[in-house]
C-alpha cells in the first residue's frame, strides 16, 4: 500500500513538472513573438503583453 503511494505521489509530480514546463514554453514563445512585434507595427502589442502578464500571474500553481 505505502508503494503504491509514494508511485502514485511520484506519477503526480512528474506531470505537474511537465505542466508547469509547458506552460513555460508556451509564455516564452509569446513573449519571444511579443518582443519580435516591438520591431514592427503592431497596434495590439502592449494589449496582448499585458493579457499574458495577467493569465500567467493569475495561473495556478505558478
Amino acid at each position: 500500500m505505502c508503494f503504491s503511494l509514494i508511485f502514485a505521489t511520484k506519477l503526480l509530480q512528474k506531470s505537474e513538472m511537465r505542466k508547469n514546463m509547458v506552460m513555460d514554453l508556451i509564455y516564452r514563445g509569446f513573449i519571444y513573438a511579443a518582443n519580435y512585434s516591438e520591431s514592427h507595427y503592431n497596434p495590439r502589442r502592449s494589449q496582448i503583453k499585458t493579457e499574458l502578464r495577467y493569465l500567467f500571474v493569475t495561473t495556478p500553481n505558478r
